[in-house]
């Protein structure tokens, strides 16, 4: 899935979805709950402009998604994103 241009909010157990996820720039993606983004099998891509918050989380590992982040990060609520 390519997130491009908009404000997504994801929450639920996706873990059906197996495939990988691509927020691109100008997209904010807001994942509440650690199973939100889908299978941790493919991982997802924040890309330089693109912006994903992981909210509800009582530790930084609760999301075993791997995401790979593209250009400068920002910190907010101590964790960052």
């Amino acid at each position: 899935i390519d997130l491009a241009g908009g404000d997504f909010n994801i929450s639920g157990d996706n873990t059906l979805y197996t495939g990988a996820i691509t927020v691109s720039s100008g997209a904010s993606v807001e994942a509440y709950g650690p199973l939100s983004l889908g299978s941790s099998a493919t991982g997802t891509t924040v890309e330089s402009g693109g912006s994903l918050g992981l909210c509800n989380l009582t530790t930084p590992s609760a999301y075993a998604e791997p995401i790979t982040v593209g250009g400068v990060g920002k910190v907010s609520g101590g964790y960052s994103y």
